[in-house]
């Protein structure tokens, strides 16, 4: 049983994501048999109703509570986990439903949610504790120009010359996070800018962004750096029940796709759609594993 500071509040709330690695170490009790499943490389669907624990469980897959709880160093763990939490900033416009049933709809939906999830990787990466030597930092420098700029660019984008106040490889990621959220921002301006229109003849001009040009390289070559594990990549996205049902048919799509990186979804059982953009559904087991911790 953990115990808390006697400084602590005992009527506070403690959200999963806010907790740092030590909280969530002390804290964490596997609640149920099928736990290791989630751990296994392989797409999984978690159901429950809400306060069962699947937030808390995605947060104890993180790198930095995986190496606390394995006494492993980052580089030894093994898997690599990147937390994109829908249910607070839920990256679902309204504006997008002047599109609906247009082709346009889909491509925009998956760019922005691709893009959404890339900041928070990056994000992610910025915060971990990585050495800083000039090797690592050359290291990330060079992914930066060979993966993440030629991804971009593959998905008519223009990265700009990394800033020279970028000193390390958290600088690195940080300024790559910026460039995501910088074209967040731009197709979220785009979106509103269609309430102004009556036909919604609006070019949109910047980068579209999809799984497999974009972000799947990202992720595919971070285990290639040799500060983080040569391990898979986890991509946990929680409370999925947010997302519009143009996007929950995206990322079934991303589940259909078998690839390297495993994709573990928690619902509160209002799960909009197993349907993907083809209309063929994903199914279990041969899509993703099916856990239902209520």
């Amino acid at each position: 049983m953990a115990i808390l500071p006697t400084s602590t509040n005992p009527f506070k709330v403690f959200t999963p994501e806010s907790m740092s690695a030590t909280d969530a170490h002390a804290l964490f009790v596997d609640p149920f048999t099928d736990f290791n499943k989630i751990r296994e490389p392989g797409h999984t669907i978690v159901d429950g109703p809400r306060g069962c624990g699947k937030s808390m469980i995605f947060r104890y897959l993180l790198p930095d509570c995986q190496c606390l709880a394995l006494s492993k160093k980052l580089d030894s763990i093994s898997f690599l986990a990147f937390l994109v939490s829908i249910k607070n900033t839920a990256p679902n416009l309204t504006e997008f439903r002047r599109l609906k049933d247009k082709h346009a709809e889909l491509i925009l939906n998956e760019h922005l949610l691709v893009i959404f999830s890339a900041s928070k990787v990056f994000q992610s990466l910025s915060n971990l504790e990585l050495p800083k030597t000039p090797s690592v930092l050359s290291e990330v420098r060079r992914y930066y120009v060979d993966i993440f700029s030629q991804s971009l660019h593959n998905s008519g984008g223009n990265a700009p010359d990394l800033a020279k106040d970028c000193k390390s490889a958290q600088d690195v990621f940080r300024f790559i996070m910026k460039i995501c959220d910088k074209l967040h921002a731009e197709v979220a301006q785009y979106a509103r800018s269609l309430a102004f229109v009556a036909d919604d003849a609006v070019p949109y001009t910047s980068a579209l962004c999809g799984y497999t040009d974009f972000l799947l390289p990202l992720l595919n070559s971070l285990p290639c750096l040799s500060f983080l594990p040569t391990a898979p990549v986890y991509l946990l996205v929680d409370d999925a029940d947010y997302l519009s049902y143009p996007q929950t048919l995206t990322l079934n799509s991303w589940i259909s796709t078998r690839t390297k990186v495993s994709i573990k979804v928690s619902t509160q059982l209002q799960y909009k759609t197993y349907q993907t953009p083809s209309g063929l559904p994903i199914q279990a087991p041969h899509d993703y594993q099916s856990i239902n911790i209520a």
